[in-house]
């Protein structure tokens, strides 16, 4: 069946569901499936597949799925918070940050047009709206 890991086989996604993002999704509208007949293409699934990635405290399933043990928080609330501001330095988000950064420092676009100015860290020129691609 596959390697055993704390006690529980690995081959098949629900041995998994707990710990991989993935696994946990595909158990939850597997299950929802089976409870209810809905198939794969129908709206209400898509809704439930979207749902499960709302990350909000008051809408989201991350809180009732880790309640209900179908869900296991791997590191805790405060590092979360901690890397929405600091990425760890081995991660893309952390590249990207310093990318953005130092275009930014350096007064250019990051987006691609290096060559125009962007005022203060706004990345698109001063002329521009709220929305970016409408410019005056």
């Amino acid at each position: 069946m596959g390697t055993r890991s704390g006690g529980r086989s690995l081959g098949r996604p629900q041995d998994v569901a707990t710990d991989l993002d993935w696994a946990a999704k595909h158990q939850l509208l597997a299950r929802y499936a089976e409870r209810t007949g809905a198939e794969l293409g129908e709206p209400r699934m898509a809704r439930l597949a979207l749902a499960y990635h709302d990350v909000s405290r008051s809408d989201g399933l991350r809180l009732k799925l880790e309640r209900a043990g179908l869900l296991r928080r791997l590191i805790d609330e405060q590092a979360c918070g901690t890397a929405v501001d600091t990425p760890p330095a081995t991660t893309r988000a952390h590249l990207r940050g310093t990318a953005i950064g130092r275009a930014q420092d350096l007064r250019r676009d990051p987006v691609g047009r290096l060559g125009e100015p962007a005022p203060g860290r706004w990345p698109y020129p001063a002329r521009c709206t709220a929305r970016p691609l409408q410019c005056r």
